[in-house]
């Protein structure tokens, strides 16, 4: 054999020696610590072979079989004693003796000398057809019977604060000859979906295997510091599998990019009760030893489960917890930076070393890193530094190390901090993950030596922004876009802006959720809701400059700049500054470059704006899904006329912050820059409006679009007593068929948003939880659904209707549908079903008591009124109607 080649025993296909799966058919070769274990286990039988035999005699007395070994004591040649008067087979006496013989040293081992190495080769260029046998004897069976799981690995993970359908309790991932196998365990029986409901519209739930064939995150669909290539979809309710998907991501075209990913094949998988197992051909899927893996479940609802660390076939997992000990204000000595704990969950696993990274300075630093024993390294950071660092992480035994750096000669007013960038930033012989906990108190990944300096630099500490910033009302959106703190400071032509939010700024989404995956129909067809291109959160910063003719109107300003920031996990991913140009949508123009640096709840951002005028600014921090927080400004910025070593002009601009908490879509991920004409500006040919106030003075306008080929529903939003400010916050457009005549209603107890409209489908817009998405209702022939009105009360919703008649085309009787739980279920139709031959033009309306409902009615050519009540839960309607 080519001792550069290795022969596959499935394909024959050629692979080099230290393959580890073979190239073309994906069969995996045994390692070499295997191979030599197989070639001691051979040696160890010969031996044990030779030993038998000389310890027979005692144990094989009267049998006719002496020791070798005696026999030459006495001078008597190893061979048959006597038995029947017989040696060898000859009648010889038993007095019998032979001259006695020398033996030879090692005269009975002399033989390996010569058939061990024949052995060797032996083993070594027949190992892969052995091994091949070996692994091809697959253990695990995709049955639905998990004894074959029991001997394997199986990683543990807490339960606890999800639904116990998609709780992940255990995991594991093995390779099985040319399989790689996956095992997935929940708390609770899996793919209920909705099949506890009264009446199950086919919901399902998700369960999710993340794949990152080659270990690198800068390939493939990035989620949790892992690069996603390939992704297991198995999705099902009513305790049946309906959907069994491997999809691919495109390794290069944007790690971020959700919809970059299309559908391999259908796999093969089984499951009982609370357990789920699945495999593929390793090939298919790039296997290596490089490969790690994250599960992930999901339910119709919106709530979901990862593990709770990264996990491999090959290698141990190690979870590295990072917190983050300095000070917004270092003092100029040895000081504490980072706290890291190590905990194994299942072997023991070395560490050899880590990688910091310098924030600020760009100075050396000296740095010591000490240990739970007393034992400490010393070294030096500079910029980006490799710190080797040893220690053994074993089960149930964390090991916590400190980075402390010596502060004493750098410069008062100095940023210095110290980071770990992410999960490859540490070296182990096991598969990390890393855990950054949330910024507590005064603490700070970057911090000021001694005192923070009189003037703002962008530099990624904060402390120079004390006492220039404003408060904003906390608890009013999600915390990674809650707006907490906001400044603004100007030096001449220099715009220096902070922006502070509850927790994990730029965080995004990890898997977007946009509304439940529906089985419809005895066929088992799959409907799924439009998902998001990305998953990124925005900062934006709209500047009015001077009193502009035209601009973006938002917040009560008129805005003439834009900075934007968009990013994921943490990370700026881009920046750019705009001016608008003009007066039509996306009329803004790229004028100049940003700085901006954060941490997991600051930011700071610098831009350079050549004007006299004064300046008024508006925050809007925004998340994937179009849900946002933003504060209010009616004044202005006075330009300083101080020099830059002087202490700068503060931002006097009194904020006012109006609340939307929760409000979605007044600055659309996809189109950001919405136009400032008003609402119901003639170019949109809209039509047909319907209108709804929340709780927090935030107004809907539900309306129809004619979109040349088709109609469209839009909802824009606006804010009461601003006549300017009305952005897209969702559309339906139609594409074969039109989508038109919406209703919107906003349920006064939860503040949930439902349009109902009338499609070839019928369903319905929800907006909860800071999520658009599109339900249907399914079981009725909707085509002859026209005209609906909805109203909700704490989850009770009702949906009335225009139906038109199939045995007298062209006439109408009105119906209902109606759902106790937020539109999940639903129950109907009914018809009022009066004497009259035409029913139209429905409105109703709801209380905490009762629901009304009032049509127009036409018999014999005469026009009349219907009204009718009925208890908010019953099923006796009441009421008039004129003739």
């Amino acid at each position: 054999m080519n001792e550069g080649i290795k022969i596959c025993p499935q394909c024959n296909a050629e692979n080099n020696a230290h393959a580890q799966v073979c190239a073309s058919c994906g069969y995996v070769f045994e390692s070499e610590y295997e191979y030599s274990k197989k070639l001691e286990q051979i040696l160890k039988d010969i031996e044990s072979t030779d030993e038998e035999k000389e310890k027979a005699s005692p144990d094989l007395q009267g049998t006719g079989v002496s020791s070798a070994t005696n026999q030459r004591s006495n001078g008597v040649r190893p061979g048959l004693t006597e038995r029947n008067g017989y040696i060898n087979g000859r009648a010889v006496a038993s007095e019998y003796r032979t001259p006695p013989v020398k033996p030879r040293m090692g005269a009975k081992h002399a033989w390996k000398k010569y058939i061990v190495p024949v052995i060797v080769v032996l083993v070594l260029s027949v190992s892969f057809i052995t091994i091949f046998t070996y692994n091809n004897q697959q253990r695990i069976r995709i049955d639905g019977s998990f004894n074959d799981w029991n001997d394997l690995k199986m990683y543990r993970f807490n339960a606890g604060g999800v639904p116990d359908n998609i709780d992940i309790f255990r995991a594991s991932v093995c390779v099985d000859g040319k399989w790689v196998c996956f095992y997935l365990e929940t708390k609770g029986r899996m793919f209920i979906g909705d099949a506890h409901a009264a009446s199950p519209a086919g919901y399902l739930d998700i369960y999710q295997v993340f794949i990152d064939a080659d270990g690198d995150a800068n390939t493939g669909f990035f989620v949790r510091e892992i690069g996603a290539d390939y992704l297991i979809n198995i999705g099902g309710t009513a305790g049946n599998i309906v959907v069994r998907e491997l999809y691919r991501f495109d390794p290069v075209n944007g790690v971020f990019n959700w919809m970059n990913k299309t559908i391999k094949t259908n796999i093969e998988c089984a499951f009982s009760d609370a357990s789920l197992e699945t495999r593929i051909q390793a090939s298919m899927i790039e296997y290596s030893e490089k490969t790690v893996v994250l599960f992930h479940t999901f339910s119709y609802t919106g709530a979901e489960d990862f593990s709770d660390y990264i996990v491999s076939a090959s290698k141990s997992p190690v979870v590295v917890t990072l917190d983050y000990t300095g000070n917004r204000v270092l003092a100029p000595q040895q000081v504490p930076l980072l706290k890291l704990t190590f905990t194994a969950p299942d072997n023991t696993v070395t560490i050899s070393g880590f990688t910091l990274s310098e924030r600020g300075t760009g100075l050396h630093v000296p740095v010591v890193i000490t240990s739970e024993d007393g034992t400490s390294v010393a070294s030096e950071i500079s910029g980006v530094t490799y710190i080797k660092y040893a220690l053994q992480v074993m089960p149930s035994k964390p090991v916590q190390i400190n980075v402390l750096a010596n502060l004493s000669e750098i410069p008062a007013g100095t940023a210095f901090g110290i980071d770990i960038a992410g999960r490859d930033s540490v070296t182990a012989d096991g598969v990390v993950t890393l855990v950054k906990n949330k910024i507590t108190g005064d603490h700070a990944v970057c911090g000021y030596v001694s005192a923070p300096p009189e003037r703002v630099h962008i530099d990624g500490a904060f402390a120079d922004w004390d006492n220039k910033t404003k408060t904003d009302d906390a608890g009013d959106a999600p915390a990674q876009y809650d707006i907490l703190k906001f400044g603004s400071v100007r030096y001449r032509s220099e715009l220096n802006l902070y922006l502070a939010v509850d927790e994990n700024m730029l965080a995004g989404m990890d898997v977007p959720y946009t509304g439940p995956v529906k089985v419809t129909g005895t066929s088992g067809g799959i409907v799924k809701p439009a998902e998001e291109v990305s998953t990124y959160d925005f900062v934006r910063v709209y500047i009015q400059s001077g009193m502009p003719v035209a601009g973006y109107k938002v917040g009560g300003i008129v805005a003439n700049y834009m900075v934007e920031i968009k990013g994921k996990y943490g990370r700026i991913l881009e920046k750019n500054f705009y001016v608008f140009n003009g007066t039509s949508i996306n009329a803004w123009q790229t004028i100049g470059s940003v700085n901006a640096e954060l941490d997991n709840m600051n930011m700071e951002i610098s831009v350079v704006l050549e004007t006299q005028e004064e300046l008024a600014v508006v925050f809007v921090t925004s998340n994937w899904n179009r849900s946002m927080d933003y504060t209010f400004n009616t004044l202005g910025i006075s330009r300083s006329v101080q020099t830059a070593d002087k202490a700068p002009l503060e931002d006097a601009t009194a904020h006012v912050k109006i609340d939307v908490s929760d409000t979605d879509g007044f600055t659309p991920m996809d189109a950001p820059f919405s136009p400032d004409a008003p609402i119901f500006s003639p170019k949109f040919n809209a039509s047909n409006p319907s209108c709804a106030v929340a709780a927090n003075g935030n107004i809907y306008v539900a309306y129809q679009q004619n979109n040349t080929n088709s109609y469209g529903v839009f909802v824009r939003a606006g804010i009461e007593g601003d006549t300017g400010t009305w952005n897209i916050a969702f559309s339906k457009n139609g594409t074969t068929t039109d989508v038109r005549n919406p209703s919107i209603c906003i349920d006064t107890v939860t503040q949930d948003i439902y349009v109902a409209y009338e499609n070839a489908t019928f369903s319905f817009l929800k907006y909860s939880s800071n999520t658009w998405a599109e339900w249907y209702i399914s079981g009725w022939d909707a085509s002859r659904w026209k005209n609906p009105s909805v109203v909700a009360y704490n989850n009770i919703v009702y949906i009335f209707y225009e139906n038109e008649s199939t045995t007298n085309p062209g006439k109408y009787d009105i119906g209902f549908v109606n759902s106790t739980d937020g539109g999940l279920n639903w129950d109907g139709y009914y018809y009022f079903n009066k004497p009259t031959t035409d029913e139209r033009n429905v409105s109703a309306s709801i209380t905490s008591q009762y629901v009304y409902v009032a049509y127009q009615n036409e018999t014999g050519g005469n026009y009349n009124i219907s009204w009718y009540s009925c208890p908010i839960q019953g099923s006796s309607w009441s009421g008039w109607y004129t003739s």
